[in-house]
């Protein structure tokens, strides 16, 4: 028999959630002498330098898990343990990304999505739990983005993977969450090397798999019009991902106060601050599938005004292409293209209205977005962005 893969439909009353999570496969990290254990909330951290930090989950389990690294990025890579709740997300020294950042960005993030949640219950962000900085490491906790199920892998494999390398995959990649490219179709040759890591959905292999599609966009939009018009931020560089439902319980979920972290010291220490990261263990077959959004280190505030709405149009443009492609009626990808621009202007018109901010701002950020098509990244205004985005809308949150 087979097992039928479903959609979320998350509790509103839910508060949001964090992090550049689980995009890669699993790796797992060899022990050698020159890490020492160090009592911070179950975390192994190098003895002498940076290289490498690595999540044990003592807190909950007399003998540790082995380490998992489960993302890697310019800001940072991403440590987990086998069915933890919870992502540790270390900082690998990068001069242009800041962790701390992140974190407050995150925070920010989540206190306007609970604000949100009354015209949308299909934005799903990682909580954010804490963040410390200790012997050089800048480190932040967050909710972990549950997995795609086997059952879901195994569909992905068996639809597009090579028959003679489907079983070496099927063993090898047992973490997977998808990357939803709604602006771009195959085209080419399939490739012959096929892997689950940072996997990407493609518009028609989303089709193939039956998937919503029109679902999808219309999250995606609702996500970007809160982020733009309700948090001030521009979502440069975020990325929208397809995971399995939330399994946290709600009270795990809230977000501290970013006004609160907007008055901190630069990388504070915030575990005593806040409740320990969960001890719930993800189950590893739920078959709901939910879209999430993570990874804000690049991203900046916006001006509440035509600056703006240029800042927030340049960079979806030279984001990955998350955006289904804006294109004329008739054309084979339009609905998709209208779903999520009518979406993002009835979610951005009611925030503005709420705001009392100029009501054409939503409008404005479509159709400069449609005027960018077209255009490389290169050709784009670039803006300066700030180590920090702390705002009057602090206030607010």
């Amino acid at each position: 028999s087979t097992t039928k893969i479903t959609h979320a439909n998350p509790d509103k009353n839910m508060a949001p959630t964090d992090g550049k999570l689980a995009m890669s496969a699993s790796s797992t990290l060899p022990t050698s002498d020159n890490f020492e254990t160090r009592d911070i909330r179950g975390m192994v951290v190098p003895a002498h330098d940076c290289d490498q930090a690595i999540p044990n989950y003592s807190t909950s389990t007399a003998v540790p898990s082995a380490p998992l690294r489960i993302g890697a990025g310019h800001c940072g890579s991403v440590w987990t343990v086998a069915d933890a709740s919870w992502v540790i997300k270390r900082a690998d020294g990068s001069k242009h990304r800041s962790l701390w950042k992140e974190y407050y960005l995150q925070n920010r993030i989540l206190s306007h999505l609970d604000k949100s949640t009354a015209i949308t219950t299909n934005i799903q962000i990682p909580a954010s739990f804490w963040y410390t900085s200790t012997n050089g490491c800048n480190i932040m906790c967050s909710e972990r983005i549950p997995p795609l199920s086997s059952t879901f892998r195994n569909l992905l494999v068996d639809s597009f993977c090579p028959e003679e390398a489907r079983q070496c995959v099927k063993d090898r990649d047992t973490v997977c969450i998808g990357r939803i490219y709604l602006g771009r179709r195959r085209f080419g040759r399939p490739s012959k090397f096929f892997s689950l890591n940072n996997y990407v959905l493609l518009v028609d292999s989303m089709e193939q798999l039956g998937l919503p599609i029109h679902e999808y966009a219309g999250c995606i939009a609702e996500a970007l019009a809160i982020l733009h018009w309700d948090a001030e931020v521009d979502a440069n560089d975020v990325e929208f991902v397809l995971g399995s439902r939330r399994q946290l319980p709600t009270q795990t979920c809230t977000p501290l106060s970013s006004s609160y972290i907007a008055k901190l010291p630069y990388n504070s220490d915030t575990r005593s601050l806040t409740e320990p990261e969960p001890t719930t263990k993800l189950q590893p077959q739920i078959q709901d599938l939910q879209v999430w959004v993570l990874d804000f280190d690049c991203c900046d505030s916006i001006s509440m005004d035509i600056e703006g709405v240029e800042k927030a149009a340049v960079s979806a443009q030279r984001n990955d292409p998350y955006i289904p492609k804006p294109c004329a009626s008739g054309t084979k990808d339009y609905e998709l293209w209208k779903r999520f621009r009518d979406r993002y202007l009835a979610v951005g018109t009611e925030i503005v209205q709420r705001r009392q901010l100029e009501e054409t701002l939503p409008r404005l950020f479509i159709e400069r977005l449609v005027a960018l098509q077209g255009e490389t990244p290169s050709e784009h205004q670039h803006f300066p962005r700030g180590p920090y985005c702390a705002r009057h809308n602090d206030e607010e949150a």
